[in-house]
């Protein structure tokens, strides 16, 4: 919860920035582009051809492109819009990650070994779980704007620095993938083939990839202020780590 709450108070202020920005006839400093590249697609005599919009999203942090047709977006926007109580879908998502598939993340809530429907009712988690569905709304609405991609790449980047302010746990790759397993689990078919699941399984891999990268750029950048040397991410645990750690075992790489 500490961490979508502070990245929400900063999302808000970085898109207010923006926005002013844009009134004042500034340009907003984007560290990533949003092209629409129209190209031909080849198609059987009896049918012609059509041109289809490209959508071209690269973080200029961590060098990630996201591309996606109009086709795609429609059906991320249409599926999300048909998710009728988003708050129980996500509800859905945390309810499994705490009860069943990562416990270490519940214990962060102080909700380790709680049952699934305590867990529903306890405030803090149904705090949480609406920061979660208000972060979603936001990077769905934002994801066919053009012009927007500025704040749709910072929204990551905020929510992925927040995360270091967790110091009782690192996030590893295998949380992020457990993580993103669940959330499409959730939501839309569980079929590899299927196309909802192709465009969202699309759009979360870059969000969870995005939000990652700048995760594990906030923790070398805290851990190159504190410590001489540079510890292999996945390794690093900040409570057993300290400066004087290092200096006392030299052969820490």
């Amino acid at each position: 919860m500490v961490v979508f709450d502070r990245a929400m108070r900063c999302i808000q202020s970085a898109m207010f920035q923006m926005h002013n920005a844009r009134s004042n006839g500034n340009t907003v400093a984007g560290y990533f582009r949003k092209r629409k590249d129209s190209r031909c697609s080849t198609m059987s005599s009896s049918t012609g051809s059509s041109s289809s919009t490209i959508y071209r999203i690269g973080s200029h942090f961590s060098s990630r492109v996201l591309q996606l047709d109009e086709e795609q977006i429609d059906v991320i926007v249409d599926a999300f819009a048909k998710i009728t109580d988003k708050y129980g879908a996500f509800e859905r998502v945390f309810v499994q990650l705490f009860v069943y598939e990562d416990k270490e993340i519940a214990e962060q809530f102080g909700l380790a070994n709680v049952p699934e429907d305590v867990i529903k009712r306890n405030q803090v988690f149904r705090t949480h779980v609406g920061k979660f569905q208000r972060f979603m709304t936001t990077i769905v609405e934002l994801l066919p704007k053009v012009g927007r991609e500025d704040e749709l790449i910072e929204i990551l980047r905020i929510v992925g620095r927040q995360h270091c302010n967790v110091k009782q746990m690192s996030f590893t790759a295998a949380k992020w993938l457990s993580f993103k397993n669940v959330l499409l689990s959730v939501l839309c078919k569980n079929d590899h083939h299927d196309k909802v699941y192709m465009c969202w399984n699309q759009l979360v891999s870059f969000l969870i990839y995005e939000i990652k990268d700048a995760y594990l750029d906030q923790v070398r950048r805290l851990r190159s202020n504190s410590c001489p040397h540079i510890l292999e991410a996945g390794s690093f645990d900040i409570r057993k780590y300290s400066l004087a750690n290092i200096k006392s075992h030299p052969e820490i790489p």
